[in-house]
Protein backbone atom coordinates (compact mmCIF):
# COMPACT_ATOMS: atom_id res chain seq x y z
CA UNK A 1 0.00 0.00 0.00
CA UNK A 2 2.65 1.83 0.36
CA UNK A 3 3.97 2.65 -2.86
CA UNK A 4 0.26 3.38 -4.06
CA UNK A 5 0.15 5.92 -0.83
CA UNK A 6 3.36 7.72 -2.75
CA UNK A 7 2.14 7.40 -6.03
CA UNK A 8 -1.30 9.28 -5.02
CA UNK A 9 0.99 11.96 -3.10
CA UNK A 10 2.96 12.25 -5.93
CA UNK A 11 -0.15 12.63 -8.40
CA UNK A 12 -1.70 15.22 -6.11
CA UNK A 13 1.97 17.43 -6.13
CA UNK A 14 1.63 17.39 -9.67
CA UNK A 15 -1.74 18.56 -10.04
CA UNK A 16 -0.62 21.08 -7.40
CA UNK A 17 1.60 22.48 -9.79
CA UNK A 18 -0.56 22.44 -12.82
CA UNK A 19 -3.09 24.58 -11.55
CA UNK A 20 -4.17 27.93 -13.51
CA UNK A 21 -2.92 30.20 -9.96
CA UNK A 22 -1.46 33.26 -9.49
CA UNK A 23 1.17 31.15 -7.47
CA UNK A 24 1.71 28.68 -10.42
CA UNK A 25 2.08 31.60 -13.13
CA UNK A 26 4.43 33.67 -11.20
CA UNK A 27 6.92 30.64 -10.67
CA UNK A 28 7.11 29.69 -14.49
CA UNK A 29 6.85 33.11 -16.15
CA UNK A 30 10.32 34.63 -16.98
CA UNK A 31 9.40 38.41 -18.55
CA UNK A 32 10.76 41.77 -17.49
CA UNK A 33 6.93 43.51 -17.51
CA UNK A 34 4.30 41.39 -18.11
CA UNK A 35 2.64 39.35 -15.21
CA UNK A 36 4.84 41.16 -12.15
CA UNK A 37 1.70 41.81 -10.62
CA UNK A 38 -1.42 38.73 -11.13
CA UNK A 39 -4.54 38.96 -10.16
CA UNK A 40 -6.44 35.50 -10.34
CA UNK A 41 -10.31 35.45 -10.11
CA UNK A 42 -12.56 32.46 -9.89
CA UNK A 43 -15.30 34.67 -11.40
CA UNK A 44 -15.44 38.12 -12.82
CA UNK A 45 -17.79 39.83 -15.57
CA UNK A 46 -14.97 40.31 -18.19
CA UNK A 47 -11.46 40.77 -17.19
CA UNK A 48 -11.60 43.96 -19.44
CA UNK A 49 -13.72 45.74 -17.38
CA UNK A 50 -11.66 45.14 -14.57
CA UNK A 51 -9.34 46.11 -15.76
CA UNK A 52 -10.57 49.38 -17.09
CA UNK A 53 -11.74 50.22 -13.81
CA UNK A 54 -8.24 49.29 -11.91
CA UNK A 55 -6.52 51.79 -14.96
CA UNK A 56 -8.89 54.53 -13.98
CA UNK A 57 -8.22 54.14 -10.23
CA UNK A 58 -4.64 54.91 -11.25
CA UNK A 59 -3.23 52.43 -8.52
CA UNK A 60 -2.26 49.46 -10.73
CA UNK A 61 1.13 48.92 -12.41
CA UNK A 62 2.54 48.47 -15.90
CA UNK A 63 2.18 44.78 -16.90
CA UNK A 64 -0.64 43.33 -14.36
CA UNK A 65 -2.27 40.17 -15.25
CA UNK A 66 -5.88 39.67 -14.66
CA UNK A 67 -6.80 36.03 -14.82
CA UNK A 68 -10.04 34.63 -14.72
CA UNK A 69 -11.41 31.00 -14.61
CA UNK A 70 -15.35 32.32 -16.10
CA UNK A 71 -16.54 34.83 -17.39
CA UNK A 72 -19.96 36.20 -16.82
CA UNK A 73 -19.78 38.73 -19.66
CA UNK A 74 -17.16 38.05 -22.11
CA UNK A 75 -17.08 40.24 -24.87
CA UNK A 76 -15.48 40.04 -28.59
CA UNK A 77 -15.32 43.49 -30.89
CA UNK A 78 -18.23 45.65 -31.66
CA UNK A 79 -20.20 44.41 -28.83
CA UNK A 80 -20.51 40.85 -29.15
CA UNK A 81 -20.35 38.06 -26.66
CA UNK A 82 -17.52 36.00 -25.86
CA UNK A 83 -19.22 32.41 -24.60
CA UNK A 84 -16.73 30.13 -22.83
CA UNK A 85 -17.53 26.99 -20.67
CA UNK A 86 -15.72 27.28 -17.13
CA UNK A 87 -12.47 25.85 -16.69
CA UNK A 88 -11.74 25.45 -20.53
CA UNK A 89 -10.33 28.38 -21.63
CA UNK A 90 -7.89 30.70 -21.12
CA UNK A 91 -9.32 34.33 -20.56
CA UNK A 92 -7.03 37.04 -19.38
CA UNK A 93 -6.68 40.71 -19.92
CA UNK A 94 -3.33 42.82 -19.67
CA UNK A 95 -3.24 46.35 -18.19
CA UNK A 96 -0.57 48.65 -19.77
CA UNK A 97 0.42 52.06 -18.71
CA UNK A 98 3.57 52.94 -20.38
CA UNK A 99 2.20 54.14 -23.18
CA UNK A 100 3.82 57.11 -23.74
CA UNK A 101 6.39 55.87 -26.70
CA UNK A 102 4.03 53.95 -28.89
CA UNK A 103 3.34 55.42 -31.76
CA UNK A 104 0.02 54.05 -32.70
CA UNK A 105 -1.77 52.37 -29.68
CA UNK A 106 -3.67 49.95 -32.44
CA UNK A 107 -0.59 47.70 -32.97
CA UNK A 108 -1.00 46.31 -29.05
CA UNK A 109 -3.35 44.30 -30.84
CA UNK A 110 -1.16 42.66 -33.52
CA UNK A 111 1.38 42.59 -30.59
CA UNK A 112 -1.64 40.55 -28.62
CA UNK A 113 -2.08 38.45 -31.77
CA UNK A 114 1.30 37.75 -32.55
CA UNK A 115 2.34 36.40 -28.49
CA UNK A 116 -1.02 34.14 -29.08
CA UNK A 117 0.05 32.89 -32.63
CA UNK A 118 3.76 32.39 -31.80
CA UNK A 119 3.11 30.77 -28.10
CA UNK A 120 0.79 28.65 -29.82
CA UNK A 121 3.40 27.69 -31.83
CA UNK A 122 6.17 27.40 -29.65
CA UNK A 123 3.76 24.02 -27.95
CA UNK A 124 2.17 23.05 -31.19
CA UNK A 125 4.82 24.11 -34.29
CA UNK A 126 2.61 21.41 -36.28
CA UNK A 127 -0.84 23.97 -36.12
CA UNK A 128 0.69 26.67 -37.54
CA UNK A 129 -1.82 29.48 -36.59
CA UNK A 130 -2.58 32.82 -38.44
CA UNK A 131 -3.86 36.18 -38.08
CA UNK A 132 -7.04 37.01 -39.49
CA UNK A 133 -7.23 41.00 -39.47
CA UNK A 134 -6.97 42.29 -37.07
CA UNK A 135 -7.91 40.43 -34.20
CA UNK A 136 -8.03 36.67 -34.80
CA UNK A 137 -6.38 33.94 -34.17
CA UNK A 138 -6.96 30.69 -36.48
CA UNK A 139 -5.86 27.17 -36.78
CA UNK A 140 -6.44 25.17 -40.09
CA UNK A 141 -8.78 28.37 -40.68
CA UNK A 142 -10.85 28.25 -37.67
CA UNK A 143 -10.96 30.79 -35.24
CA UNK A 144 -9.18 29.28 -31.55
CA UNK A 145 -8.13 32.31 -30.13
CA UNK A 146 -9.37 36.59 -30.43
CA UNK A 147 -7.77 39.53 -28.93
CA UNK A 148 -9.53 42.77 -27.99
CA UNK A 149 -7.90 46.38 -27.05
CA UNK A 150 -9.75 49.29 -25.20
CA UNK A 151 -7.98 52.41 -24.69
CA UNK A 152 -8.85 54.90 -22.15
CA UNK A 153 -6.84 57.61 -19.74
CA UNK A 154 -5.18 56.47 -16.51
CA UNK A 155 -7.25 58.32 -14.06
CA UNK A 156 -8.91 61.34 -14.02
CA UNK A 157 -6.03 63.84 -12.81
CA UNK A 158 -3.38 61.40 -15.30
CA UNK A 159 -4.07 62.04 -18.60
CA UNK A 160 -1.47 59.47 -20.27
CA UNK A 161 -2.79 56.60 -22.30
CA UNK A 162 -3.28 53.21 -20.65
CA UNK A 163 -5.21 50.32 -22.67
CA UNK A 164 -6.29 46.89 -21.45
CA UNK A 165 -5.31 44.09 -23.59
CA UNK A 166 -8.01 41.11 -23.75
CA UNK A 167 -7.13 37.59 -24.96
CA UNK A 168 -9.34 34.60 -24.80
CA UNK A 169 -7.87 31.55 -26.36
CA UNK A 170 -10.15 28.08 -26.78
CA UNK A 171 -7.95 25.15 -25.03
CA UNK A 172 -10.04 22.07 -23.94
CA UNK A 173 -13.86 22.75 -25.15
CA UNK A 174 -14.79 19.87 -27.41
CA UNK A 175 -17.41 20.40 -30.45
CA UNK A 176 -20.37 20.34 -28.38
CA UNK A 177 -19.24 23.20 -26.22
CA UNK A 178 -19.60 25.83 -28.70
CA UNK A 179 -23.06 27.43 -29.83
CA UNK A 180 -24.72 25.43 -32.67
CA UNK A 181 -24.23 28.77 -34.88
CA UNK A 182 -20.67 29.49 -34.61
CA UNK A 183 -19.55 25.56 -34.26
CA UNK A 184 -18.23 25.06 -38.05
CA UNK A 185 -15.76 28.20 -37.50
CA UNK A 186 -14.47 27.95 -34.34
CA UNK A 187 -12.50 25.05 -32.76
CA UNK A 188 -10.05 24.64 -29.30
CA UNK A 189 -6.46 23.67 -29.18
CA UNK A 190 -7.76 20.51 -28.09
CA UNK A 191 -9.56 19.61 -31.08
CA UNK A 192 -6.60 19.91 -32.65
CA UNK A 193 -4.02 17.47 -30.30
CA UNK A 194 -6.60 14.95 -29.24
CA UNK A 195 -5.74 15.46 -25.22
CA UNK A 196 -6.28 17.73 -22.59
CA UNK A 197 -3.99 20.69 -22.27
CA UNK A 198 -2.54 22.60 -19.20
CA UNK A 199 -3.97 26.33 -19.39
CA UNK A 200 -1.34 27.10 -17.52
CA UNK A 201 1.34 26.47 -20.39
CA UNK A 202 -0.21 27.88 -22.60
CA UNK A 203 -0.51 31.50 -20.82
CA UNK A 204 2.57 31.40 -19.35
CA UNK A 205 4.06 30.85 -23.40
CA UNK A 206 1.91 33.27 -24.53
CA UNK A 207 2.49 35.73 -22.53
CA UNK A 208 6.12 35.67 -22.98
CA UNK A 209 6.08 35.84 -26.84
CA UNK A 210 3.74 38.85 -26.02
CA UNK A 211 5.99 40.33 -24.05
CA UNK A 212 8.77 40.67 -26.89
CA UNK A 213 6.74 42.27 -29.59
CA UNK A 214 5.24 44.64 -26.78
CA UNK A 215 9.11 46.03 -25.74
CA UNK A 216 9.93 45.68 -29.66
CA UNK A 217 6.97 48.15 -30.10
CA UNK A 218 7.65 50.57 -26.85
CA UNK A 219 11.75 50.87 -28.05
CA UNK A 220 10.60 51.61 -31.17
CA UNK A 221 12.38 48.16 -33.21
CA UNK A 222 9.26 47.68 -35.51
CA UNK A 223 11.07 45.36 -38.31
CA UNK A 224 10.70 42.49 -36.67
CA UNK A 225 7.06 42.99 -35.81
CA UNK A 226 6.06 43.94 -39.25
CA UNK A 227 7.82 41.33 -40.96
CA UNK A 228 6.16 38.60 -38.27
CA UNK A 229 2.65 39.56 -38.24
CA UNK A 230 2.96 39.92 -42.64
CA UNK A 231 4.34 36.51 -42.38
CA UNK A 232 1.23 35.21 -40.07
CA UNK A 233 -1.36 36.89 -41.70
CA UNK A 234 -3.91 34.89 -43.46
CA UNK A 235 -5.61 38.23 -44.82
CA UNK A 236 -3.20 39.60 -47.22
CA UNK A 237 -3.10 38.36 -50.20
CA UNK A 238 -6.84 37.43 -50.14
CA UNK A 239 -9.97 38.44 -51.38
CA UNK A 240 -12.18 39.83 -48.89
CA UNK A 241 -15.26 40.90 -48.21
CA UNK A 242 -15.75 43.51 -45.72
CA UNK A 243 -18.54 44.51 -43.20
CA UNK A 244 -18.05 48.17 -42.02
CA UNK A 245 -19.40 49.13 -38.97
CA UNK A 246 -21.51 51.70 -41.01
CA UNK A 247 -23.37 48.62 -42.01
CA UNK A 248 -21.76 48.52 -46.12
CA UNK A 249 -20.02 45.64 -47.37
CA UNK A 250 -17.28 45.97 -49.87
CA UNK A 251 -15.36 43.85 -51.41
CA UNK A 252 -11.52 43.72 -52.82
CA UNK A 253 -7.84 42.50 -52.06
CA UNK A 254 -6.21 42.82 -48.87
CA UNK A 255 -2.77 44.03 -50.33
CA UNK A 256 -1.15 45.58 -47.09
CA UNK A 257 -1.38 46.93 -43.65
CA UNK A 258 -0.88 50.06 -43.49
CA UNK A 259 1.65 51.66 -40.06
CA UNK A 260 -1.14 52.35 -37.94
CA UNK A 261 -2.87 48.83 -38.53
CA UNK A 262 -5.02 49.50 -41.06
CA UNK A 263 -6.21 47.24 -43.58
CA UNK A 264 -5.09 48.57 -47.71
CA UNK A 265 -7.47 46.83 -49.69
CA UNK A 266 -7.80 47.36 -53.38
CA UNK A 267 -11.62 47.65 -54.43
CA UNK A 268 -13.09 45.74 -57.46
CA UNK A 269 -12.65 49.44 -58.96
CA UNK A 270 -8.93 49.43 -58.62
CA UNK A 271 -8.44 52.42 -56.15
CA UNK A 272 -7.00 51.45 -52.84
CA UNK A 273 -8.36 51.99 -49.61
CA UNK A 274 -7.94 51.64 -46.07
CA UNK A 275 -10.19 50.16 -42.94
CA UNK A 276 -9.54 50.94 -40.03
CA UNK A 277 -12.27 48.84 -38.44
CA UNK A 278 -14.98 46.36 -39.59
CA UNK A 279 -15.30 42.82 -40.00
CA UNK A 280 -13.14 40.98 -42.34
CA UNK A 281 -14.45 37.71 -44.45
CA UNK A 282 -11.75 35.72 -46.85
CA UNK A 283 -13.37 34.90 -49.33
CA UNK A 284 -10.88 32.87 -51.43
CA UNK A 285 -7.11 32.68 -52.79
CA UNK A 286 -6.80 34.99 -55.73
CA UNK A 287 -4.32 33.40 -58.54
Amino acid sequence: GNILNQRTRLMKAIKKYQELNAENIQRLLQTKVIGKEIIYLQEIDSTNHYGLKLLKSGIVSNGTLIVANYQTKGRGRHGKKWVAPRGKTLLFTIVLTELQRFRHLSLLTFAGALGVADGITHIFPEFKPTIRWPNDILIRGKKTAGVLLETSTRSKKDKKPGAVLGIGINVNQSQKDFPKEIAENVASLFMFSGRRILRLNVLVSVLEHFEKYYLALEQGQEKRFWSRLRKLSSTLGKGVRIHTPAGKIVTGTAIDIDEDGGLLVRLDDGRTTKFCDGDVEEVEWIE
